[in-house]
């Protein structure tokens, strides 16, 4: 019963680990169509991409190489400090990895 239930707990495991891959390469070719490569840019040269919107928004994109995500309207209405602030902030859950931290608490 004992390694039954370790071999079911490691099949879990990876079945997460799998899901989780699978997401992040959806969001990620979400992002691609929502922006795409400016001719003469190299595909994941940069850690920053700007998303036209209308809603205020800005968010790390985990992975190898995080990227942080931010729209034209938290551009336009962060001034200085206050977007420094908001850079600052999501640099810090990049940093800390707070990704896993959701991912491990949603499962």
């Amino acid at each position: 019963m004992l390694a039954g239930g370790g071999v079911w707990s490691a099949a879990m495991l990876v079945r997460e680990i799998a899901r989780a891959r699978a997401r992040r390469r959806q969001r990620r070719a979400e992002l691609l169509v929502r922006a795409p490569l400016l001719p003469g840019e190299e595909p994941g040269a940069d850690r920053l991409v700007v998303l036209e919107g209308e809603r205020s928004d800005a968010w790390w994109l985990p992975g190898a190489a995080p990227q942080l995500v931010i729209t034209t309207a938290a551009l336009r209405r962060l001034k200085g400090r206050q977007l420094d602030a908001v850079l600052a902030h999501e640099q810090g859950h990049a940093q800390a990895r707070h990704d896993w931290l959701l991912h491990c608490s949603g499962t």
